[in-house]
C-alpha cells in the first residue's frame, strides 16, 4: 500500500466562484493521508493564490472563459502528461468544462474519475446532456451538492442513482466571525443604525438581481444596497438602478474576499436567483446571523424554511418588497431569525462533515 492517496484535482481556473471555495477547503482540511496536485486550465487567481499555501498546483494558463475546442485539446494532452508522471489514484474535477476534460483524461490514462455537479442547470443544451450520460459510464462516482442536484442529475442527465453521492457543500467557517462593522460602515459612508441589504454572487441572468432593485424601489423606509459581485449583467443593473431613481441607495462593491466585513456591515441577505445547487454565500449569511430572504426554489428550501428565514418566489417583485418591508418594520425578529439561521449551518452543514466525507469517498473510490 502507497504512504498516501494521490488525488489530482482538475479546474477550469481558480479566480473566484462556489466550486474554487470547495477546492479551497479541500487543499486547506483533507487529511495528511492525501497527497494533492491541482492543476488549473486558465487562472491561477486569488483562490488559486490560497491553494498555493498547502498545496502544489500546475497552472496551464489557457484561455478557459469559453474555452476553444483546440485549446480544449491542447488541455487534454498536457494535463494527461502531467496525470502520467503524477500518477493520481484519482482525479477529481467540478464545473462542465473541468469534468468533461478530466473525463476524457481519465480514460486515456487509466484513472479513476469523481466529479461534481454545483447546480441544477436549467439551460444546459441537450449536446452536454448526452456527453455527460456517455462519459459516465468512466465516472467512479459523481457528487450532487444537494437533494434537487441529485435530481437534476438522475431526471436530467438521466444517469444511474447508484453513480451519484450526496455531499453538501459547507465553507471555511473559521473566516466569518461576528464582530462590530463601525469602521467598514464608515469606508462605505453609511450611518451606524442604518438598515443595510445585501446581495452576493455573480451579477447574471440567472441570478435574476433585477427583481431585488424592482422589490426595493417599493420599500418605504430608508436603507443602503449593497451588491458584492460582478459579472455580464452589471451595467444592466446600473442602469435600472438609475431608472428606478435608486443609485445613491445602491452600491457594487465587486469580488471581495472579504465577505466577512461586508456581512458584519450588513442586516439583511437577498439571494434572487432562479437556480442553485446549494449556496455558499446563503450558507455564510445564516451563519453570520443575518435575516435571510431567498427565493423559493428546491435548493433554497434545503436551507431555509419559516424558522430560519423567508421565502419569496423569483418573478413577484411586490412579494419582496412585501417582505422587505415587513423585516425592516420589525426588527426585534431579527436576533430570532438569525440565531435560528446559524443554528442550522451549525448543526447540518459543518465544514467537517463535509471533508470527513470526501474522505470516505475518495479511500473507497481508490480502494484503500
Amino acid at each position: 500500500m502507497k504512504e498516501k492517496i494521490r488525488i489530482m484535482y482538475i479546474a477550469n481556473d481558480l479566480t473566484v466562484g462556489g466550486a474554487e471555495e470547495i477546492y479551497l477547503l479541500l487543499s486547506k482540511y483533507l487529511n495528511r493521508k492525501f497527497e494533492l496536485l491541482f492543476v488549473v486550465i486558465g487562472e491561477k487567481g486569488e483562490i488559486g493564490k490560497e491553494i498555493e499555501k498547502h498545496s502544489r498546483i500546475i497552472v496551464l494558463n489557457l484561455p478557459s472563459r469559453s474555452i476553444s475546442f483546440k485549446n480544449k485539446l491542447k488541455a487534454v494532452v498536457r494535463i494527461s502528461r502531467i496525470c502520467r508522471n503524477f500518477r493520481p489514484d484519482l482525479i477529481h474535477s467540478q464545473l462542465w468544462t473541468g469534468n468533461t476534460i478530466a473525463r476524457i483524461v481519465g480514460i486515456l490514462t487509466g484513472t479513476p474519475n469523481i466529479i461534481a455537479e454545483q447546480n441544477v442547470y436549467l439551460d444546459r443544451n441537450k449536446i452536454r446532456l448526452i456527453i455527460d450520460k456517455i462519459l459516465s459510464y468512466h465516472t467512479k462516482k459523481i457528487i450532487a451538492v444537494s437533494e434537487p442536484v441529485k435530481d437534476f442529475i438522475l431526471q436530467k442527465q438521466k444517469i444511474s442513482e447508484k453513480k451519484v453521492r450526496i455531499i453538501h457543500n459547507s465553507f471555511d467557517q473559521s473566516k466569518f466571525k461576528i464582530e462590530k462593522s463601525k469602521k467598514f460602515r464608515k469606508e462605505l459612508g453609511i450611518k451606524n443604525d442604518f438598515p443595510v441589504v445585501v446581495s452576493v454572487g455573480m451579477l447574471g441572468r440567472l441570478k435574476n438581481q433585477r427583481i431585488i432593485l424592482e422589490a426595493l424601489s417599493n420599500v418605504t423606509l430608508g436603507f443602503t444596497l449593497l451588491f458584492l459581485g460582478d459579472g455580464p449583467e452589471k451595467d444592466n443593473l446600473k442602469e435600472l438602478a438609475r431608472e428606478l431613481k435608486l443609485n445613491d441607495k445602491v452600491k457594487f462593491l465587486g469580488w471581495r474576499r472579504d465577505v466577512s466585513n461586508v456581512l458584519n456591515a450588513s442586516d439583511i441577505f437577498v439571494l434572487s436567483s432562479y437556480t442553485e445547487g446549494l449556496s455558499l454565500s446563503l450558507m455564510e449569511a445564516m451563519f453570520m446571523k443575518k435575516v435571510c430572504l431567498v427565493s423559493n426554489i428546491k435548493s433554497n428550501k434545503v436551507l431555509i424554511n419559516k424558522k430560519n428565514g423567508f421565502l419569496f418566489s423569483p418573478d413577484e417583485p411586490n412579494e419582496l418588497s412585501e417582505k422587505i418591508n415587513f423585516v425592516l418594520d420589525n426588527r426585534r425578529l431579527w436576533g430570532k431569525y438569525g440565531e435560528s439561521a446559524k443554528e442550522t449551518i451549525i448543526k447540518k452543514f459543518s465544514i467537517q462533515k463535509m471533508i470527513d466525507k470526501y474522505e470516505k469517498l475518495y479511500i473507497k473510490t481508490a480502494n484503500f
